[in-house]
């Protein structure tokens, strides 16, 4: 970005972890769970010539000191969301690529609608924590918002007015 607000914002992002992590870290001295998401742009390259490819995802992230299996957590959050919005997804296992080293060899899935994968649940790996110096397991996951609005069922759709008096 020519005009950038400081020098660590000087490029697009092409994922919502590392914004969402940093958060993590100035939080994670002051809470022991910290479960949190963002809905947000991301830009992916396509040739010199055209704008990046602009995306909405959604971002999922969950670590919790007592919790040794965050990974599970996350699965079950991305599991009730698709459920309710009656999307009919599809869980794979997933190999990182060499590219991928953020994510935990083994502790990965790739989330398919058919055979168009729109999302990738994943435990952080001990490379990346240990460059955050974060000390509990963290587990991520990012989906394409646009895919997913293009496959909500009809349940999905329907508009319930907010509560003037939440629980």
């Amino acid at each position: 970005l020519k005009n950038s607000l400081s020098e660590e914002h000087t490029h697009l992002r092409t994922h919502l972890l590392p914004g969402m992590l940093d958060g993590l870290v100035r939080n994670s001295t002051l809470f022991d769970r910290i479960a949190t998401f963002e809905v947000g742009k991301t830009y992916l390259p396509t040739d010199e010539q055209t704008l990046p490819n602009e995306r909405t995802k959604v971002g999922i992230m969950y670590t919790d000191s007592t919790d040794s299996t965050p990974f599970t957590t996350v699965k079950s959050y991305v599991d009730a969301l698709l459920s309710h919005l009656e999307v009919p997804y599809q869980i794979f296992t997933y190999t990182p690529s060499d590219g991928e080293q953020y994510m935990q060899k083994g502790r990965a899935l790739q989330i398919k609608l058919g055979k168009e994968s729109f999302g990738y649940i994943y435990e952080l790996s001990s490379r990346i924590r240990s460059k955050y110096k974060v000390t509990t397991k963290v587990a991520f996951a990012e989906i394409d918002f646009e895919s997913l609005l293009a496959h909500t069922g009809e349940k999905g759709r329907k508009f319930k007015p907010i509560t003037k008096f939440p629980n």
